[in-house]
């Protein structure tokens, strides 16, 4: 029995679609993402990704960073080892949030299912606040503001 091109284009598709149901997949993507692209080059008063803008619309239209801002480069840093600069300088909530997506990918591979709620709804609910309340900090000068 001959396989064609589209057998394999089929069996590759089935076996993307069955991946990305599998739990975890999601937060490994995410954290392999983190890995593979290259941290974020500081100059001056300004950092970028891939020597993009920032792509936070909030900071883009106003220049207000939002609870969020500096996540992104701050998890491509700790996935590059670079933990104290990710804290210090881009956002003091990423180690929690990198430890969460690798708990979230390690469970989810090797058992075949998703963090209990008992454990991922105290950790987003815990998450939101701090990343709220460092927010906070941020617009009262408690905490420095990210680079744009």
């Amino acid at each position: 029995m001959a396989h064609t091109v589209r057998d394999t284009l089929k069996t590759a598709k089935t076996a993307l679609c069955l991946m990305w149901r599998r739990p975890g997949s999601g937060s490994l993507v995410i954290l392999l993402g983190a890995f593979l692209i290259p941290p974020p080059v500081r100059s001056g008063n300004s950092s970028s990704l891939l020597g993009l803008p920032t792509l936070c619309p909030l900071r883009a239209a106003t220049g207000v960073p939002c609870p969020g801002c500096g996540i992104t480069r701050a998890l491509c840093l700790c996935a590059h080892g670079r933990f104290v600069e990710a804290v210090t300088v881009y956002h003091p909530v990423v180690p929690l949030v990198f430890l969460g997506l690798i708990a979230a990918a390690g469970y989810g591979l090797c058992r075949g299912k998703p963090l209990p709620d008992r454990v991922t709804a105290p950790f987003a609910y815990g998450t939101a606040a701090l990343l709220l309340g460092v927010w906070v900090a941020r617009m009262t000068g408690w905490l420095p503001v990210p680079p744009r």
